[in-house]
């Protein structure tokens, strides 16, 4: 998963408690009415769009932006809406920035979504000419996957909400879309035609910058098009996180253009094409004894078959325990057969089934014969086809050239509702989307970082007054941790910025965007069967600790017997055993050797000992006597 996005996804979690009250409209700070943006309107280009979606009404919303109500035939003949998602028009309840700011709302999850509006006259980018495309994206819920991007649409339909949104004739693709271990980027995309071939091909943006989304405040993308030097630009937040030239090498995947020779499809691989490194011996002789009729397997020849055997006893029998159930009918589900179980004669002498006897293995097989493999002297490598001309080449040197757009499109799938989108600007001017965000996204921005910061003060007051202060609690938990004044967000923020400050972090990052999904698994499996070995073994280590067992010690002493040597000076003396047995009342037994005997020990070289055994006959004391 990637680093970044599973921060964002913790963060968001700690949010979630202190920020719910404002579902109900309970803010920290005062926010003010959303100001009459017609001045703003007035200052753009005609040939621009803009959309802040402050409509009087839901008719007039319904109007502007068509919901997609496309039906789909479904294996069984039903028919349901292809995009059944909902979409609202209200005002952010999440870090709101302007109150009353009315905003394109999705209303649904985990479904496809569509809403799209037709431009009152075309969109085109001709030479020396920019587009710029800008508009708000704001999450209110934790996003686990879902996509926020736009589509600029070249169609002709007149009907939107009949508008097939699985359709290719759109322009380009550009916004946020993140989907845990999938993508977490901000997608730009490019339709290209072939000229030659009539075919169309997307043409991806190769290491996209991050997506963003995993704060709950508005971001504001920006996509910027030159076709003056056919470069471009992304911003998010007025911030350049991704330039370059659309014709530079390397910039999208696939090539922007096609490459100017292909491998001749007509040209087949010649019969006598020395593919192979490696030969049979041509003179090498199969050898006259070599039989390859030989089985490997034989029967056992001193295996007999027992005379008791009896062949006609059956290998299964039906169990005589089992009987037909109550609700068996023979005419529907046909004549009953009690199950098979194994016949207890199998166990016996006289066995069961056909006798079969022991298989052993064939001395005299050798199986197929191969003649010895050399280098082939004829080895030519691997056979490439020729190359020729592409006969569907050609060099697209304007992609920044883009033909009429008619209408503008949301297309998603996502596993949150509630993202909104806001203020949305189609022209050609950087200076009009600058004055845009300057005046809509940049105090809205503001108000939104107030009332974040004051709920996670509160949030923060509340963590210090729970805090035990008093000296009894202190003795108690000396090493209590210390609330630290920064707030959550503030920690976030850091972690965020020292992961983005780690290149090499963001190079794997960026590879590992890139890997296929297959190998994107294997590569997870591996990390968890090393976490979960690595796991293992500490706790095994510990369980072994705690049990006093020490694996690390010699065990040549348990192995070995250890040689034992007569030391008389670290045992008591015989006279001190006798006073402290006469201390006691008890008088040391007389004894009398009967027997004895020496053997000789046999174990490990390093260590062969003597045994001696004696045999003794104890006599007891007067006191004991006196007793019996």
């Amino acid at each position: 998963m990637n680093p970044l996005l599973l921060l964002s996804q913790i963060g968001f979690g700690t949010l979630a408690v202190a920020i719910n009250p404002m579902v109900k409209g309970d803010y920290r700070i005062e926010h003010p009415n959303m100001t009459d943006l017609s001045d703003l309107q007035s200052k753009l280009s005609s040939d621009s769009y803009f959309e802040s979606f402050q409509y009087s009404s839901h008719d007039e919303f319904i109007h502007n932006w068509v919901i997609s109500e496309l039906e789909m035939e479904h294996v069984d003949e039903t028919m349901s809406r292809a995009f059944p998602g909902l979409w609202k028009l209200e005002s952010p309840y999440l870090v709101p920035g302007f109150s009353n700011d009315l905003a394109l709302v999705l209303g649904s999850s985990q479904t496809r979504s569509a809403i799209a509006h037709k431009l009152d006259h075309e969109i085109s980018v001709k030479t020396k000419e920019k587009l710029v495309v800008q508009y708000e994206v704001k999450l209110q819920k934790m996003l686990e996957c879902g996509g926020a991007y736009m589509k600029l649409l070249k169609t002709n339909a007149d009907d939107l909400s009949q508008y097939d949104h699985s359709a290719d004739d759109y322009v380009l693709v550009f916004g946020p879309d993140s989907c845990s271990m999938y993508t977490n980027e901000v997608h730009f995309i490019l339709k290209r035609e072939n000229p030659i071939s009539e075919e169309f091909e997307d043409k991806y943006l190769t290491e996209a910058p991050l997506s963003g989304l995993d704060q709950p405040i508005t971001r504001l993308y920006t996509l910027i098009l030159d076709s003056a030097d056919q470069s471009f630009e992304i911003r998010i937040d007025g911030e350049v996180v991704k330039a370059g030239n659309l014709l530079a090498e390397g910039t999208f995947r696939p090539s922007l253009n096609p490459p100017r020779e292909i491998e001749d499809p007509s040209a087949s691989q010649p019969a006598d094409w020395g593919s192979r490194s490696m030969i049979p011996d041509p003179t090498a002789i199969k050898p006259e004894d070599w039989d390859e009729n030989e089985p490997k397997w034989i029967p056992d020849p001193m295996f007999k078959k027992p005379e008791e055997w009896d062949d006609s006893i059956s290998e299964y029998i039906e169990d005589e325990s089992r009987s037909k159930p109550d609700w068996w009918n023979d005419k529907v589900d046909g004549r009953w057969i009690a199950p098979l179980i194994v016949n207890p004669s199998c166990y016996t002498k006289q066995g069961c089934g056909k006798w079969r006897p022991k298989m052993v293995e064939n001395e005299k097989y050798r199986g197929t014969w191969k003649a010895e493999m050399i280098p082939n002297p004829n080895y030519q490598g691997e056979w490439k086809a020729p190359l020729i001309a592409n006969p569907n080449y050609y060099e697209d040197k304007t992609p920044a050239n883009i033909d009429a757009i008619t209408a503008i499109s949301f297309d998603i799938w996502s596993s949150a509702s509630d993202i909104s989108f806001d203020n949305i600007y189609v022209g050609k001017s950087i200076e009009e989307a600058e004055l845009v965000g300057n005046s809509t996204f940049l105090p809205k921005l503001s108000l939104e970082k107030k009332e974040l910061e004051v709920v996670m003060e509160k949030a923060h007051s509340e963590d210090v007054n729970e805090v035990d202060t008093s000296e009894e609690s202190s003795k108690k938990t000396p090493y209590k941790n210390v609330v630290d004044k920064e707030n959550h967000l503030d920690y976030l923020k850091l972690i965020d910025e020292k992961i983005k400050s780690c290149k090499t972090l963001q190079t794997f990052i960026a590879w590992f965007l890139q890997v296929d999904d297959l190998y994107k698994g294997f590569l997870i499996s591996a990390f968890m069967v090393v976490v979960v070995s690595i796991s293992c073994m500490g706790m095994l280590k510990f369980l072994m600790w705690s049990q006093g067992i020490d694996l690390s010690s010699s065990s040549n002493a348990s192995r070995k017997p250890k040689k034992i040597e007569n030391e008389t000076s670290d045992g008591p003396s015989a006279n001190t055993v006798t006073e402290i047995a006469a201390s006691t009342g008890y008088s040391t037994p007389s004894s009398k050797v009967i027997s004895q005997r020496t053997i000789q020990l046999q174990g490990d070289s390093d260590f062969d000992e003597e045994l001696e055994i004696s045999i003794v006959e104890e006599s007891g004391s007067a006191s004991d006597s006196e007793d019996k």
